[in-house]
Order: structure tokens, then sequence, then C-alpha cells
């Protein structure tokens, strides 16, 4: 479908997050580009790839993600950060870490719950896991 880049940083469900004010959905490949996307919400998009300075996070539990993640970043968040410290946040798709060092493609800072059902691939940098 689309490839829909972030164009400041807010909320993956506010159309002023995003080039166009058209949120990604189903099929597309959602881009952070230097921003910071924070997932407010369930979403299933194809892809989230995290490029530029930007990443994926979410700030609560609760949430469904159903996407495949790739870590395109130089931000030592990595490709999605969990920063919810309570409730599960669930990733159905692959999730795959890239060449730069030391940007992992997931990376939890707090305390809330976690689920990948998928492939975790590490990347070719070092310490990109």
């Amino acid at each position: 479908m689309a490839t829909i880049t972030a164009q400041a940083t807010g909320n993956f469900s506010a159309t002023g997050t995003w080039t166009g004010g058209v949120v990604p959905g189903s099929g597309d490949t959602a881009e952070s580009g230097n921003y910071t996307v924070t997932i407010d919400t369930n979403i299933t998009v194809a892809t989230l790839k995290a490029t530029g300075s930007g990443y994926f996070n979410t700030t609560s539990g609760g949430i469904s993600i159903t996407a495949d993640i790739v870590c395109a970043t130089t931000n030592g968040a990595g490709a999605f950060r969990g920063a919810h410290n309570s409730g599960l946040v669930e990733i159905t798709g692959n999730v795959t870490a890239g060449s730069v060092n030391n940007v992992p493609a997931i990376y939890m800072n707090a305390t809330g719950n976690l689920t990948v059902n998928g492939n975790i691939t590490a990347g070719s940098g070092s310490a990109s896991y």
C-alpha cells in the first residue's frame, strides 16, 4: 500500500503526527522519521519502520500491535521502546534489528509486560539485538 512518514512527535492515532494527515492503516508502512511516535491504540499495519533518529513507543499497556518491526534508526532507544509501567503490550509480527552499533530492535525501560508473537532477528551492528 503506502509508506506514511511521521512529520511530528505525537500519538500514532493523531492525524497531525503523519505527513498528509493520514494515519497509517492495514497494509501501510509507518515510518518514524526523526520523531517519537507513541502507539496509543491497537494498530494493524504491514510494517513499523524506525528511521532517522526516531522510534515507536508505548506509554500504557493493553495495546495490541500487529506489524513487522524494522530497526533502521540511529536512536539508542531502538525501533520500539516499551515505556509502559503496567499492563501488556502484545506484538504480532517479526522484529528485525539493524546495522547501527548499540541500537536494539526492542528496548524495555519500564515494568510493563511485552509479548512478541513472531521471530526476533539480531542486527549486524555490535549490540544490535
